[in-house]
């Protein structure tokens, strides 16, 4: 059986929010998900 990381929150938000909210590190995530659904990607 495979084991995740335990999730302690989930939200709705827009890509800018996002931005904001992030690790650095999850960053490019969040700009390829964006690039997927032809959002603006104005950092």
């Amino acid at each position: 059986m495979k084991e995740y990381a335990e999730v302690d929150r989930a939200q709705w938000m827009s890509i800018q929010e996002a931005r904001v909210k992030i690790i650095p590190a999850q960053m490019e995530l969040i700009t390829e998900l964006a690039a997927l659904m032809h959002c603006a990607t104005d950092q």
